[in-house]
């Protein structure tokens, strides 16, 4: 991360527009956004905050220009190179498996958060506050915004730092992996009992979990992490065998809809993952 400080006419120049156009955009940039409710898969509903074009340019352009460079904790699943298998490989065969859902996770992220973050990998000042008004809206990261995860997984990997050291007091053979908002624990019996102390930690730092989401799986259970069973070895979950065996037995189902569960069926077989047809 370069430290010298940014004019506003190079920051201009480097996101491509003219520096009235920046100062504009860096005036009007929290107004920028297209609202709508979206539908989740697991029930209930997502507000999504869609920026315009414009804004929505110069925010990848921030993710490639400077972003994605800022390291993250190598825990963390969901982007460039990895993906939900990467994270599951972490826990197959392993006695326990603990799988967790962080709520609200982006609109946790506040403007403050990405502010001290970025200061502390080497960002100046004035350049970190310039990031944070073309990223955020209401103070806070926005859902739908290609920048959003970006810097949450920046925010979040200070974090897992603390869970790391924490789990590998407990035990050599914890693991664990986070996936956007789901984070995922593997390791002995008695790794449950860090449950509280997890939860406290991410507290500590701005986030809360749904309890009602922690799922504690052990022995013969069925255990899954982002769809993917561990049991033994790398397979896909109940749901996503249901889902298959409906798409290809429903005349109704789209071609578009099976091509991509077959798909993501030969994925895991190309991983090395054993499927059952």
């Amino acid at each position: 991360m370069e430290k010298e400080a940014h004019t506003d006419e190079s920051f201009a120049s480097d996101l491509g527009i003219s520096n009235s156009e920046f100062v504009e955009l860096l005036s009007a940039a929290h107004r920028m956004y297209r609202c709508y409710p979206k539908r989740k898969k697991s029930g209930g509903v997502r507000q999504i905050e869609e920026p315009f074009p414009i804004l929505k340019n110069a925010q990848r352009k921030l993710c490639h220009l400077f972003l994605n460079g800022i390291p993250i904790h190598d825990c963390l699943h969901g982007h460039k190179g990895t993906s939900q298998i990467s994270a599951a490989k972490n826990h197959v065969r392993q006695p326990i498996v603990i799988a967790m859902d962080i709520q609200n996770f982006f609109p946790s992220v506040r403007k403050g958060m990405i502010n001290r973050a970025l200061l502390s990998n080497g960002m100046n000042a004035a350049m970190s506050d310039r990031v944070c008004r073309l990223t955020t809206r209401k103070n806070r990261l926005p859902q739908g915004a290609p920048t959003s995860p970006v810097l949450a997984r920046i925010v979040i990997s200070p974090v897992l730092i603390r869970i790391e050291n924490m789990l590998s007091n407990i035990s050599l053979n914890c693991r664990f992996a986070m996936f956007v908002d789901d984070l995922s624990l593997s390791g002995p019996e008695g790794l449950r009992r860090a449950i509280p102390l997890i939860v406290r930690i991410f507290k500590q730092n701005g986030f809360n979990f749904r309890p009602e989401k922690t799922k504690v799986m052990k022995g013969s259970d069925e255990k899954e992490v982002l769809g993917i069973r561990v049991n033994e070895r790398l397979e896909p979950g109940a749901e996503f065998r249901l889902k298959l065996d409906l798409a290809r037995r429903d005349r109704k189902t789209s071609p578009d809809r099976r091509r991509a569960l077959e798909a993501w069926r030969r994925k895991l077989i190309t991983s090395g993952v054993s499927v059952s047809k």
